[in-house]
């Protein structure tokens, strides 16, 4: 019996409450989700050369016997260049959500969160930002956690996906859209899913919320041991567990250092022709991301 396709996709971006609106619709009964916090089957090109039995260990339901719409996440397919077309062949008819945040609060909150998982050895913000174009030129990912500044310029990206999907099937948030009206917007979007829209989630909790690793060392240890010996013998379920449980372990109560004023305001030069652009481009008031 195949498996159920992709009725709604929570894109992106990195750190702008993906895995909150994710999480808040998921506790719907009548909606499918994934046990894993990351739907990586369209960016990953492994998954995506093995095929439909990678897709499958995700859990979609089967169809049209489980009849319940599929709801998935990826809070970095937004800047993974294949992936929207990938989706589109796969899942034709899928609704995509994607979250935007005000660039300089997203790419140093992606900085911290690296620093906290692992994924970041350099020591600084401002560090980490003058490496970034020599890692690309490497061959790092676009989409790499550690790609502050390339994933924080949405609209070359927004622009991929909606010339795979028509804009009716994209729909566009403000991170600060979840705080402002999160219950209006997780309403519409059961409405749009077919599913009853008078069910009330928990909205209270914000989810994956940026902490700091009380150890940075053990923080990379747990990383590197993502490419062992143990990524071919344990079940991916049970790794993305364990490692769950190692790295809420692991985390501080503090938050990561606040951002300092100078780098603050270098970024908000280098970011505002995209926001200017990005902001005719959705319709939105962005004027509180030029400051």
């Amino acid at each position: 019996m195949p498996a159920a396709r992709i009725a709604l996709l929570v894109a992106g971006a990195h750190k702008a409450g993906t895995t909150t609106l994710y999480r808040w619709l998921v506790q719907h009964p009548g909606l499918a989700g994934h046990a894993q916090p990351e739907l990586a089957f369209f960016v990953d090109e492994r998954e995506w050369a093995e095929g439909e039995a990678a897709y499958r260990r995700y859990g979609p339901p089967a169809a049209p016997a489980d009849g319940r719409p599929f709801v998935a996440k990826h809070a970095k397919f937004l800047h993974a260049p294949a992936a929207p077309e990938r989706l589109r062949a796969h899942s034709p008819d899928a609704r995509l959500v994607v979250l935007l945040r005000h660039p300089v609060e997203r790419a140093h909150s992606a900085f911290g969160y690296a620093r906290a998982r692992g994924r970041e050895p350099l020591a600084t913000f401002e560090e980490a930002l003058a490496a970034e174009e020599g890692r690309l030129a490497a061959g790092m990912p676009p989409w790499h956690d550690t790609a502050y500044a390339t994933n924080s310029s949405y609209l070359p990206a927004l622009e991929r996906l909606e010339r795979a999907f028509p804009r009716g099937l994209v729909r566009v948030l403000l991170s600060e859209d979840l705080a402002a009206r999160g219950s209006e917007l997780v309403r519409e979007l059961y409405r749009e899913l077919g599913v009853d829209a008078g069910f009330a989630p928990e909205l209270a909790r914000l989810h994956n919320a940026g902490r700091s690793a009380r150890s940075p060392a053990f923080a990379r240890v747990l990383e590197r041991s993502r490419a062992s010996v143990a990524r071919k013998l344990v079940p991916r379920a049970l790794r993305w567990r364990l490692a769950e449980r190692l790295h809420a372990w692991n985390r501080a109560d503090a938050a990561p250092p606040p951002l300092p004023p100078a780098t603050r305001a270098l970024l908000l030069e280098r970011f505002a022709p995209t926001v200017d652009a990005l902001e005719r481009r959705i319709g939105r008031d962005l004027s509180a991301w030029r400051r």
